[in-house]
C-alpha cells in the first residue's frame, strides 16, 4: 500500500509553478527539521508544509515539502518534490529532484534526475547531476556538471558547465562561458545567436538554429509574452500548490485524530445525512449574516472577526471529509486510510476544476462536509455531556 501511495503522490506532484507567497502554518513542530512548519511522517514519505522550512539532518526517505522557503542542508535518501518561492538543495540527494519556485539553487550532488519551474534556476558549480537536467523558466544558469541530457527552455540561459550528453537549448539568448566543457552535442534555438565565450571547450558541437522570438510583435495581433505565460502557469501552480498543501492536511488529520474523522464521515453517508445537509446550509448561509450584524457594533467587532476565522477554517477542512468519503466509496476501505483520502481527494478536486459546474459541485462539497464537522462535534459533545 506504500508503494502505491507514493507513486499516485508522485506523478500527481508533475509541478508547473507555485504561488510565491505560502499559506503560513497552521502549527508548528519541535522536530529540528522543520522551522515554522508541519512536519509529519507517513507511509515512507516525510511530508513537510509552512512558512519557513529547513531540513538539517539526514532524511532516509522522499521528501515532500511546500512553503515560503525551503532550504536541505543534508542528505535526502530519496527524492525531492518542493515548491516554494526559495529553494535551496546544498547537500546530496540519492534519488531525484522534482522543484518549482520563484528562486531554485541546487548546489549538491544528485544521483537521479532533476525537474524544475521557476523565474530563476541555478545549478551552481559545485553541483554534480548524474541524470537528466530539465529546467524551465525566465533565467537559468547551469554552471555544474551533468552527465545526462539537459533539455532547457527559457528567456535567458547561461552555460557554464561540464555536459557529458546531448542538450537541447531554446531561449532568447543563450550565453555559453568559459569554463564550459561540452563533450557532446548541444543544440541551441532561439532569435539571437549564442555569445560563446572563446575559452570555451567543445564549442564545435554546437549547433544554432534560428527560431522567431516568441515576443514578436505583429501589427494587429496580441502577441503571447513570456510574462503572460508566466501568469498563466503561476495560476495554474497556485492550484497545485494549494491541493498539496490540503492533501498533507488531510493526512495530518488522519493521523492524529482518526476516530473525529471516521465519526465525520459515518455522519455524512447514514441516517444523520439529512440533518447533516441541514446543518451545513444554515452555517453556510447564517454565519455571515451573524458576523455582519456583529461587526455593526464596535464591541461586536472582535466576535465577528473570530467567528468569520473559525468560519473559514471550517469550510477549508470541510471538502477533506468529502475527499475521505469518496475515497472510501472507491476502495470500500480495503486499503489503507491515507490512500483513500488522497485518491478521493484527487477525484473531487478534478470535479472542482470542471467550468461551470465544477463551482456548483464544490459549494455542494463544503455544505456537506461543513455540516458533517459541526453535526459530529456537537454529537459527540452531547455525549460527553452524559
Amino acid at each position: 500500500m506504500h508503494y502505491l501511495l507514493k507513486k499516485l503522490v508522485k506523478y500527481s506532484f508533475v509541478f508547473l509553478m507555485i504561488a510565491f507567497v505560502a499559506l503560513p502554518a497552521q502549527a508548528t513542530t519541535h522536530d529540528t527539521t522543520s522551522v515554522d512548519s508541519v512536519h509529519e511522517e507517513v507511509g515512507g514519505m516525510s511530508l513537510h508544509a509552512g512558512n519557513m522550512i529547513r531540513l538539517t539532518d539526514v532524511v532516509d526517505r522522499d521528501v515532500y515539502a511546500a512553503g515560503y522557503q525551503i532550504s536541505f542542508g543534508n542528505e535526502i535518501q530519496g527524492d525531492v518534490f518542493a515548491a516554494g518561492s526559495d529553494i535551496t538543495i546544498d547537500q546530496h540527494v540519492t534519488g531525484s529532484v522534482r522543484v518549482a519556485g520563484s528562486t531554485i539553487i541546487i548546489n549538491g550532488e544528485v544521483d537521479g534526475n532533476v525537474l524544475a519551474f521557476g523565474n530563476s534556476i541555478r545549478i551552481e558549480k559545485d553541483a554534480v547531476i548524474h541524470g537528466h537536467v530539465n529546467a524551465y523558466g525566465a533565467s537559468i544558469t547551469i554552471d555544474g556538471t551533468v552527465d545526462q541530457s539537459v533539455d532547457s527552455r527559457g528567456a535567458f540561459v547561461t552555460l557554464n558547465s561540464t555536459l557529458n550528453s546531448p542538450a537541447y537549448i531554446e531561449a532568447e539568448q543563450v550565453e555559453v562561458g568559459s569554463n564550459a566543457v561540452l563533450n557532446d552535442a548541444v543544440r541551441i534555438l532561439g532569435p539571437k545567436k549564442p555569445t560563446i565565450a572563446a575559452q570555451a571547450t567543445g564549442a564545435e558541437h554546437i549547433t544554432y538554429e534560428y527560431k522567431e522570438s516568441n515576443n514578436k510583435k505583429g501589427s494587429g495581433a496580441t502577441p503571447t509574452t513570456e510574462w503572460v505565460q508566466f501568469v498563466i502557469v503561476l495560476m495554474i501552480g497556485i492550484k497545485i500548490y494549494a491541493f498539496l498543501v490540503m492533501v498533507i492536511l488531510g493526512i495530518i488529520l488522519l493521523a492524529f485524530v482518526p476516530k473525529f474523522v471516521r465519526d465525520v464521515t459515518a455522519n455524512m453517508v447514514k441516517k444523520q445525512s439529512g440533518t447533516v445537509w441541514l446543518t451545513g446550509v444554515l452555517t453556510v448561509l447564517l454565519v455571515p449574516m451573524v458576523a455582519i450584524m456583529l461587526a455593526i457594533t464596535l464591541i461586536g467587532i472582535p466576535f465577528a472577526l473570530l467567528l468569520m476565522l473559525l468560519y473559514g477554517i471550517i469550510l477549508c477542512f470541510s471538502t477533506l471529509f468529502v475527499g475521505v468519503v469518496v475515497g472510501d466509496w472507491i476502495f470500500k476501505k480495503k486499503h489503507g486510510p491515507y490512500l483513500s483520502f488522497f485518491v478521493g481527494f484527487l477525484l473531487v478536486s478534478i470535479v472542482f476544476a470542471i467550468p461551470f459546474l465544477g463551482w456548483m459541485i464544490k459549494l455542494g462539497a463544503i455544505i456537506w462536509g461543513t455540516g458533517g464537522i459541526l453535526y459530529t462535534f456537537w454529537a459527540n459533545r452531547s455525549k460527553k455531556k452524559k
